[in-house]
């Protein structure tokens, strides 16, 4: 079966320099651009093979080395086991910092006549995420944990592990040879896609790595349309088109749901093959009946960043609320620190102010009317349908207070919350795409992701993101490449910073994962909050 490789690339967030107070860093030429994931190999197609072991090594190294075969290689892997070694290398997986594997304690049992030369080894390390079978990467909080391993002496081969604990344990260096691959999804409403990002091992490329992934996907509070039971026969690439041969289950796709499977698999593989600019679909080997040609225009018509509506920036600063092209135009607000919120459609913009929850025209700031009376209010966002999503800020630690009012109701209703907040939430933002949202709870910044069922609305899954941001208050989109602008403090100074949402580029670059956008001027001018249409 032919595998053709595929070449590599990602999305990069584009970072705009530290602006002074008196202009704003952000115009609609934000966008996203393709570009070399910055820790991707060179060539997924050379992979490096880890060491055997070495005669002569101690309890250890054998320990360490295991380690490191395990992480990419577990074949390699087993020849540190004694033959009837049970070792599972099941996931999630365990990401842990380089500079943390630490042998911390080697103890050696003497041999008997009746037993050979034993050992007991414990590992430290320090976790920093974990990493699920779909790829999925999940961050920690940094705890430590200890591994221990059991060794014999076996006569003329040398120390080998005789039990292991199950799993692996991947440095943040090993994470580099897998491949970030954004899996491409709908919202329960099918009408905009949603990009998944994962990490993947390549194996022999990535392109059948990632349509494998995508195929056997089970997506929480997504939709897929991928007919149950397709397999994958074949990758390959003819020209400029990249040509995915499926199992005859793929024929039952509906002539409706075909488009949008080739909008999965073009949002999934287009981004891998820079050469690329179509995807086809065969069964067994031929032309699935109905299909086309999918290419980026037709990935990007379901996409909800570009279909956002073109407009100027909304802020929020010590002169109140008002759009940057008209200063000045709505409302004051002395304390300068209101969330404020641009509707999906460009239209409408909502704020906090007085704890009370004002929408306006975007064209007519100064005629806004309260939302609704009832409850006091911290934080707003707007929902795909129109709803507002509201934070009240008048209740106990313990209680939920985040609440949803639909179009036209007069009355919001409680959202049911993650279990694992780190404090009662204070800011929340919907993305366009009616599924992801961001929320800041006990100062925390966190992704989260929005579901419904027949009890009402609930937002689960909830991840931390950008542990050098602290003291966050508010957050809101950015613009058409997913990053965020949150009010908090990092590096000891408080301001508005833009924040990447790449999970995977944070830990792997160890760069920082905030930038300056503005920080408060001396004179109490700098915004407090920012939304863009």
């Amino acid at each position: 079966m032919k595998r053709t490789a595929v070449a590599v690339a990602a999305t990069v967030l584009v970072t705009p320099a530290v602006a002074a107070c008196g202009s704003l860093p952000v115009t609609h030429g934000v966008h996203r651009v393709r570009g070399v994931f910055a820790n991707a190999p060179a060539d997924t197609n050379v992979r490096l093979i880890p060491a055997p072991p070495h005669p002569g090594d101690g309890p250890a190294e054998i320990v360490t080395g295991f380690l490191r075969a395990a992480a990419t290689d577990v074949v390699r892997a087993r020849q540190y086991l004694v033959s009837e070694a049970a070792w599972s290398a099941g996931a999630p997986l365990t990401v842990y910092s380089d500079s943390a594997l630490t042998p911390t304690h080697v103890t050696t049992n003497p041999a008997t006549a009746e037993h050979v030369e034993t050992s007991t080894v414990t590992v430290a390390m320090t976790t920093v995420a974990t990493l699920s079978a779909a790829g999925a990467l999940t961050p920690t909080t940094g705890r430590s944990v200890t591994q221990t391993f059991a060794l014999a002496d076996v006569p003329g081969i040398g120390w080998r592990i005789s039990s292991a604990p199950s799993g692996v344990a991947l440095s943040v260096s090993d994470l580099s040879s897998r491949v970030q691959v954004p899996l491409t999804f709908f919202a329960p409403t099918a009408d905009v896609t949603v990009r998944t990002p994962v990490l993947l091992d390549p194996g022999e490329d990535v392109a059948t790595t990632a349509v494998d992934a995508l195929l056997a996907a089970q997506p929480q509070g997504l939709r897929t349309f991928v007919p149950a039971g397709t397999a994958l026969n074949d990758v390959s690439v003819s020209a400029t088109t990249v040509v995915v041969d499926l199992t005859a289950r793929a024929a039952a796709v509906s002539r409706d749901d075909l488009r949008k499977l080739g909008v999965q698999l073009a949002g999934t593989l287009l981004p891998l093959e820079t050469d690329a600019t179509a995807v086809r679909i065969d069964v067994g080997g031929r032309p699935l009946e109905g299909s086309t040609r999918y290419t980026a225009s037709d990935v990007d018509s379901y996409d909800p960043e570009l279909s956002a509506p073109a407009g100027d920036p909304v802020v929020v600063d010590a002169r109140g609320v008002h759009t940057t092209a008209l200063p000045g135009t709505g409302p004051p607000d002395a304390a300068g620190a209101t969330p404020v919120a641009v509707s999906d459609d460009g239209h409408k913009v909502a704020w906090v102010h007085g704890r009370r929850v004002l929408v306006a025209p975007i064209d007519a700031l100064a005629d806004a009317v309260p939302a609704t009376g009832v409850g006091t209010w911290a934080s707003v966002s707007w929902g795909r349908d129109g709803s507002l999503w509201l934070v009240r800020d008048d209740v106990g630690a313990s209680d939920d207070n985040v609440s949803v009012l639909p179009p036209g109701a007069s009355a919001a209703t409680p959202v049911a919350l993650p279990a694992a907040l780190a404090g009662p939430v204070t800011g929340l933002h919907i993305a366009r795409d009616g599924v992801s949202a961001t929320i800041v709870s006990g100062g925390v910044l966190s992704t989260v992701t929005v579901g419904s069922d027949a009890s009402g609305q609930s937002l689960h899954t909830a991840v931390p993101l950008a542990r050098t941001l602290s003291n966050v208050s508010v957050a809101t989109a950015s613009g058409r490449d997913g990053a965020l602008l949150a009010y908090g403090t990092s590096g000891g100074r408080r301001g508005l910073w833009r924040v990447a949402t790449d999970l995977g580029s944070q830990l792997l670059s160890g760069a920082p994962v905030v930038a300056s956008v503005r920080g408060p001027c001396a004179d109490g001018s700098g915004p407090t909050a920012l939304a863009l249409p």
